[in-house]
């Protein structure tokens, strides 16, 4: 491996619709059209990518992992805005957890579902979100459960309005420790 400078930046957002695990794939050439490195970018997400010095040109190509269908709605060559002014919850307990289980991947964290599914036997509204990393805000539905997929600042503005009085979490990580630790004494 050899070392390298870099002097500049490529942005990139690729906005896909769910069913497929689509990735966009950047390579950078010299000037004999050799590869000098490359970066995998997942969808639905802001990339910052930097740049080779002695990159002459860059190839775009796609990574496709494992089968299914999918639609490509852009290439956004820049980043996205992923901030949502308000969100509002209809309960005073969220659950914040990595992962939540949808119709097209039923086995992510699929014991949280149910947990929900018990709370809401006793009566107990649970408003759900799931923290992905540079996202935009977006929503689904999982057998009668409002999902909220969003950003750290998503959820550090669901957190500042007050509203929750409790927060349960599956599974703690850094990122999430990052916006719960600004609210722990409230």
């Amino acid at each position: 491996s050899r070392d390298q400078s870099y002097q500049s930046t490529l942005q990139f957002y690729l906005d896909t619709e769910p069913g497929l695990n689509l990735s966009l794939v950047v390579l950078f050439l010299d000037a004999k059209k050799g590869r000098i490195g490359n970066a995998v970018l997942p969808a639905n997400r802001n990339h910052t990518v930097a740049v080779p010095d002695e990159t002459k040109s860059i190839r775009l190509g796609w990574r496709v992992y494992s089968s299914g269908t999918g639609k490509v709605k852009c290439l956004v060559l820049g980043h996205r805005d992923l901030q949502v002014t308000q969100l509002i919850g209809k309960s005073d307990v969220l659950l914040l957890t990595n992962h939540y289980p949808s119709y097209d991947d039923l086995y992510r964290n699929g014991f949280v579902h149910s947990r929900i599914k018990a709370y809401q036997e006793r009566g107990v509204d649970v408003d759900v979100f799931r923290l992905r990393k540079d996202t935009p805000t977006s929503w689904h539905e999982f057998q009668n459960v409002d999902v909220t997929t969003g950003s750290a600042d998503a959820l550090r503005h669901l957190l500042i309005t007050g509203h929750y009085r409790h927060v349960l979490v599956h599974f703690l990580d850094a990122d999430m420790w990052g916006v719960l630790r600004e609210f722990i004494e409230k």
